[in-house]
């Protein structure tokens, strides 16, 4: 019977999302880069080697770099992952009044292609962060 050790640390951790970056990445120029950050690693952390392409801790970070890259946000309503449309408004207030003092301002939202909700762009990256 044979056990594998599954190395821990921050070095690990690096090395498994630059070879899941790799793996990820279309971009040829992008890949390069990456497998040259991984051999200086590997180079000064010699317990980065036996860290192998076929690592099934690579599967799931290649998951969650093409969630993160799919220009695709979690609604802070509905909860799914969704396109947001940006929507503006350009406001004039009269208060009732005929000539003026007007009051302008300009409003900018973002609407949730799953269930419609407005919120903006604050409201997801407080989501995001959250996660």
């Amino acid at each position: 019977m044979t056990t594998k050790l599954l190395l821990t640390g921050p070095h690990v951790d690096r090395a498994l999302t630059l070879l899941a970056l790799i793996q990820a990445s279309a971009n040829p120029v992008e890949r390069n880069r990456y497998e040259h950050s991984l051999k200086v690693l590997r180079s000064a952390h010699p317990e980065v080697y036996d860290i192998r392409d076929d690592d099934s801790r690579i599967e799931g970070k290649v998951r969650e770099i093409r969630e993160a890259f799919d220009g695709r946000e979690e609604c802070p309503n509905c909860g799914k992952r969704a396109d947001f449309k940006e929507r503006s408004s350009h406001n004039v207030e009269t208060h009732g009044l005929d000539c003026g003092p007007y009051e302008t301002w300009d409003e900018t939202w973002l609407v949730c292609s799953e269930c419609g909700a407005e919120t903006d762009a604050k409201e997801i990256a407080a989501n995001r962060r959250a996660r």
